[in-house]
């Protein structure tokens, strides 16, 4: 406390405090020469009207002293002098009234004058920082601070200092609190309260901080009623920053500020109630359904549903305990005649009836055109292949691109493919088959619908993040997101249509088309480019082999009159 944390450069303002004490100095003697004035003018007025007074007091005495015959006249000088002492005393008043008048509008400007002197000077005095507290210095820095973008500035010695920019913060360390962020679509979960203001019963947190080895405990201390942006490239999405309060007080300071964290909210909590995994249910036409083996066979079955979470989703009404469903429902929902050709001796194989549709990057000379990139797919490209291509079987939307997947609170990371897709990308390349074991999934119908935020991760990129450690359950950060493992991939041979897929981690692509931006940056060798892609690629699949051909004129069709200008390509699985 009362240390001295920085100093501004105050040669400016210093040159104005020396030039508004002139100004200061020069109204001062416009003051006093005018209460001069007035004090000569009052000085003035008071000897004539002393004399009008005497001359009263003589024409009295020479009344008193006239014969009888110049009494009459006497009177008249008299009431001559009297009515002189009179305007004597009211040309005083005036005067002075007159003198008064002329300081007050000196003495505002004098005040106005002290008043801009003091402030330059409050403001020099302020020149100087000095700590109003113990705690630790922190300095601030923005991501358009780091891109030296917008009127952002970091604190450093030479910078220039804007109005109300923020130079450093004093935290307080003994009670710590964590700073996080919730999309738009989840904060209905949150009770909203602005800054110093408390939810009633704030739900509570659990913050894992890795190095601490266990948990602490927390409460949502607020949520804000304002949304922003996470960070400057993604002005797309919108976020509410939200505030964790921990419980405990931090002796030791083994927690420090701009320390990672995991939070982890309870916003419901259902005990003896009936549940089945995620991956079991799918959606139907809009209904959630699951396929229960019962005595007669497979049979859809409609459900209602309540709390979830990444693991498992409440059953209200559609299921009895101990009834067993089908984890693979995406199978189930293959057409039977589909079924039995597949099972047949001599069936076409599965990447006959498939094929991939790519949107293509823009070539060199209409790229520097334009700042970002825009080609790719889009959501109503695939609701006209789903309504016009005969035969159709699935569509499955691929976003892919490079990232940077770390373990939050921990040095390690791996720079592999983030590959947001939906749950029959699993059927598309027989990812059911490479599953770890039965403990893990991979992406499911529910996650898309509630915004999950949960990964399926490659062989090697789960191996040099997590080497001995069951990455079931844990954490992993990627895009500005937190990611939570459901399933892991055994080893998988490379391919010309998806490479080598151990350092890729699958995602749902409905969470990341709410919770990531579709312009991202992709960083290589120095410089960056900018794309904005919905899907990148998708995955068709159609009943007959015979139906490949007509299916991709179809979708070129489409595609050329939706998206005149841009370039796709269309190639069937088996010829790649």
């Amino acid at each position: 406390m009362g240390v001295k944390l920085l100093q501004l450069d105050d040669a400016a303002i210093r040159e104005r405090v020396q030039a508004q004490e002139v100004v200061v100095a020069e109204k001062k003697a416009l003051v006093e020469r005018a209460i001069n004035e007035r004090d000569l003018v009052v000085a003035q007025d008071r000897l004539a009207a002393e004399s009008a007074a005497d001359n009263v007091e003589l024409a009295k005495l020479d009344l008193d002293d006239a014969p009888a015959d110049k009494k009459r006249k006497m009177e008249i000088h008299l009431k001559q002098a009297e009515r002189a002492l009179a305007a004597s005393k009211l040309q005083a008043q005036s005067h002075k009234a007159s003198a008064e008048e002329a300081i007050i509008p000196r003495k505002k400007a004098l005040d106005a004058a002290s008043v801009e002197l003091a402030v330059l000077t409050e403001q020099l005095d302020q020149c100087v920082l000095t700590a109003p507290h113990d705690g630790l210095v922190i300095f601030p820095e923005t991501e358009q601070a780091r891109w030296g973008l917008g009127n952002a500035r970091v604190t450093a010695e030479g910078e220039p200092v804007l109005e109300g920019q923020t130079l450093m913060s004093i935290a307080n360390t003994q009670q710590m609190q964590v700073k996080t962020q919730i999309h738009e679509s989840l904060v209905h979960l949150l009770p909203v309260a602005g800054p110093g203001a408390r939810p009633v019963n704030p739900p509570a947190a659990m913050i894992k901080v890795d190095f601490l080895g266990k948990s602490i405990d927390g409460h949502v201390q607020s949520v804000s009623t304002t949304a922003k942006q996470p960070d400057f490239f993604a002005s797309d999405v919108k976020v509410y920053p939200v505030i964790i309060a921990i419980e405990q007080v931090n002796n030791g300071g083994l927690l420090k500020p701009g320390m990672s964290a995991e939070v982890t909210v309870r916003v419901q909590e259902r005990k003896d109630v009936l549940r089945c995994p995620v991956q079991a249910v799918v959606h139907k036409r809009g209904r959630p359904i699951v396929y229960v083996k019962t005595g007669k066979g497979i049979e859809a079955r409609e459900l209602r549903l309540g709390a979830i979470n990444d693991v498992y989703v409440e059953v209200m009404d559609g299921l009895k305990e101990g009834e067993q469903v089908s984890l693979d429902p995406n199978s189930q929902m293959m057409p039977p005649s589909e079924n039995a050709a597949s099972r047949q001796e001599g069936a076409a194989p599965h990447s006959a009836r498939e094929f991939v549709v790519r949107g293509l990057r823009p070539d060199g000379d209409s790229a520097r055109l334009t700042r970002i990139e825009k080609y790719g797919l889009t959501d109503a490209d695939l609701r006209r292949m789903e309504a016009t291509v005969p035969g159709l079987v699935s569509v499955v939307p691929i976003r892919l691109g490079p990232a940077t997947f770390r373990v939050p609170g921990s040095p390690r990371l791996y720079v592999g493919r983030l590959v947001a897709t939906t749950p029959g990308y699993a059927a598309v390349h027989d990812l059911a088959s490479f599953l770890f074991d039965e403990d893990h999934r991979f992406l499911a119908d529910l996650d898309q619908n509630r915004v999950g935020q949960v990964a399926v991760l490659g062989a090697e990129l789960a191996q040099r993040l997590f080497a001995a450690e069951d990455p079931l359950g844990k954490t992993i950060a990627a895009g500005g997101n937190n990611w939570r493992v459901v399933g892991v991939l055994k080893k998988r041979p490379a391919s010309k249509t998806i490479g080598t897929p151990d350092g890729d981690v699958y995602v749902p692509l409905q969470s990341v088309r709410h919770l990531m931006s579709q312009i991202s940056t992709i960083r290589r060798a120095g410089s960056f480019r900018r794309e904005e892609v919905d899907v990148h690629e998708v995955v068709v699949t159609v009943a007959k082999p015979t139906q490949v051909n007509s299916a991709i004129a179809i979708i070129r069709a489409q595609l050329e009159r939706m998206h005149p200008g841009e370039n796709f390509a269309a190639n069937s699985m088996s010829g790649l």
